[in-house]
């Protein structure tokens, strides 16, 4: 596997993916440093067959609209030391290598691969929680090793329930309208 390590993570995570046996780049060697765009990184991504690694949300939005980068590892640790980041990083090569086996877009949460049980916004496939069946929705869930363990139900207000309801409608309309494959 070939790392390309954004400008938001340390430049030692690239060297520690080395030490590992991995090909790994930070934007800092590139020819425009931590200035380079993103564009240019995803093209790079394709390729030099780089798996992009970013804290950085636009590109999920960019992967999923483009297909660009070719490979992305999404690292949603929250604030962690650089030693923690390598850390985990090291704890968890072995499934980041099978998840890439399978998928091209991974992302790292730290919950879930330290078993925090911790409660997150995560978007979850609801089946009667909250009065909605058969839809993904952002609401609160435990997160630990298995990944999300639990719906959190939160006691909304009639207000927060009928904003909740419009935002799963919006889901269902836009869910409704793509292609079937």
């Amino acid at each position: 596997m070939r790392f390309l390590v954004d400008a938001q993570l340390p430049r030692r995570l690239a060297r520690c993916l080395r030490q590992e046996g991995f090909e790994a780049t930070h934007t800092l060697d590139l020819l425009l440093r931590n200035r380079t765009p993103d564009s240019i990184i995803n093209e790079l991504s394709v390729r030099e067959q780089y798996i992009v690694v970013t804290k950085d949300e636009d590109f999920v939005s960019s992967f999923h609209l483009q297909r660009r980068p070719r490979k992305l590892l999404l690292v949603s640790t929250g604030n962690i030391s650089n030693a923690e980041l390598e850390a985990l990083f090291l704890a968890s090569l072995a499934e980041i290598e099978a998840a890439f086996q399978q998928f091209d877009f991974v992302e790292m949460v730290a919950a879930i691969l330290h078993d925090k049980k911790k409660i997150l916004p995560w978007a979850v496939y609801l089946n009667g929680e909250y009065g909605l069946k058969d839809l993904f929705v952002g609401v609160p869930a435990l997160l630990g090793r298995k990944g999300m363990e639990k719906v959190i139900e939160l006691d909304l207000s009639a207000d927060e329930k009928a904003q909740l309801q419009k935002s799963a409608d919006a889901v269902h309309e836009l869910v409704t309208a793509l292609p079937k494959f």
